[in-house]
């Protein structure tokens, strides 16, 4: 028992393994900066990773100006036109976990009381980009509190993959999200970064246990 107790307060739990990038920097062009160009504003179709699930890929996506770290940024709009795609390349496996966060700010008549960026996790039909949706989780930014300055957004465990969903192709979509009325505001996104870790159904403490038991076990038929 002395043998159980000491080990059982050494094992500490574990319910998730390392995470893996899948959109970030130097991943799916998560910060934007693929495009070395020094033309300040690109479309879609200069843009790698992304694709506008909204309208044509000759849309503006990126600009160079209103910058969080000097680089170039998304511009984001509340408008149905201009919607940010990215096929991530990851295949879903059940108990996935997925975590999302990036840097934001309003800009062009976005209503800092009610406006938000709104980030969906989704599968489709036919396992591409353009098929009928599955949204999985309907993650928000929350509204701005410091006007015309980037804040972080930082969401750990916004999505748990369900069975039902394994063996699927994950892709992930972001917008402005209009919240009064008047779809016409504009943002910004820079340094996008999705992670997925892996649950482990049975935390390290248990399978400590079990193994002290079956170690107990034998040593007492040895005797």
């Amino acid at each position: 028992m002395k043998i159980l107790l000491l080990a059982s307060l050494f094992l500490m739990p574990s319910l998730a393994t390392g995470a893996t990038v899948l959109i970030g920097s130097g991943t799916n062009n998560g910060n934007f900066n693929e495009d070395t160009s020094a033309t300040d504003s690109r479309s879609f179709g200069n843009t790698a990773g992304w694709t506008n699930l909204g309208a044509a890929q000759t849309m503006q996506a990126t600009r160079l100006n209103l910058n969080s770290d000097g680089s170039r940024n998304a511009v984001i709009s509340e408008a149905a036109n201009r919607i940010f795609g990215n096929a991530t390349g990851h295949t879903i496996q059940s108990a996935d976990i997925f975590s999302v966060s990036y840097q934001w700010r309003d800009a062009f008549n976005w209503n800092d009381a009610s406006d938000q960026v709104q980030v969906i996790l989704f599968t489709t039909d036919d396992n591409t980009i353009f098929g009928n949706q599955n949204i999985l989780v309907n993650d928000l930014s929350g509204t701005s509190t410091q006007n015309s300055t980037y804040e972080l957004v930082d969401h750990d465990a916004i999505y748990t993959a369900t069975a039902s969903s394994a063996g699927k192709q994950l892709f992930l979509q972001f917008r402005g999200l209009d919240g009064s009325g008047n779809a016409n505001g504009f943002g910004r996104v820079d340094n996008f970064l999705l992670e997925v870790s892996q649950s482990n159904p049975i935390p390290e403490p248990a399978i400590g246990i079990l193994g002290l038991f079956g170690l107990m076990l034998l040593l007492r038929r040895k005797r």
